[in-house]
């Protein structure tokens, strides 16, 4: 099983491990109740603050944290080596070759692969591109689409509604021309 999970959003899961089965409460990117004991994990988090944070609520939940890694190279062969109960994984560690690492594992093992998700990451394998829509236009595009737009009849500024139709039309005519927008 995978769990995708942004660390900025709160999330609640449905998971089984062996016999039973237990809700798990992800809040910002840790995990608050287990609802199980005595089980093991294998850690893998570059970020020093992050990976202490993840062993002492795993550790409060009485979860053994068999290795705790900061590369994703030595993943699988820790994986292999302890027969872990939950593989937690940041997600920003998996950009090289995250999927092949992913199918590796979900192969490999029965162990629930936990990735985190940092905000913003593209989950997609590729680098999240940036210079697509200037930030100045997505702005724009955003006041647009939060704004109630004003009934005909109504002595609303129609100029300037049309001025952000053609502006919305202008950033996603960009956007679609983009070979990095490709899905």
């Amino acid at each position: 099983m995978a769990v995708w999970l942004r660390r900025s959003a709160p999330a609640q899961v449905q998971h089984s491990w062996g016999t039973g089965s237990s809700t798990t409460l992800f809040a910002g990117g840790a995990i608050v109740g287990l609802g199980r004991v005595s089980r093991s994990a294998v850690v893998c988090e570059d970020d020093t603050g992050l990976a202490v944070a993840l062993r002492a609520v795993l550790n409060a939940h009485d979860v053994r944290i068999l290795a705790l890694l900061d590369r994703a190279a030595l993943l699988a062969a820790a994986v292999r080596e302890y027969d872990p109960d939950v593989v937690v994984i940041d997600a920003a560690l998996l950009v090289t070759r995250g999927v092949d690492l992913l199918t590796e594992l979900h192969a490999s093992t029965s162990a629930a692969l936990v990735v985190l998700c940092p905000s913003g990451l593209e989950l997609s394998g590729f680098p999240r591109t940036t210079d697509v829509v200037p930030a100045d236009d997505l702005a724009a595009l955003h006041r647009l689409l939060e704004r109630p737009f004003s009934r005909p009849g109504s002595g609303g500024d129609r100029q300037r509604e049309l001025e952000g139709a053609a502006r919305v039309d202008e950033v996603a005519a960009v956007g679609a021309s983009d070979p990095a927008c490709d899905g």
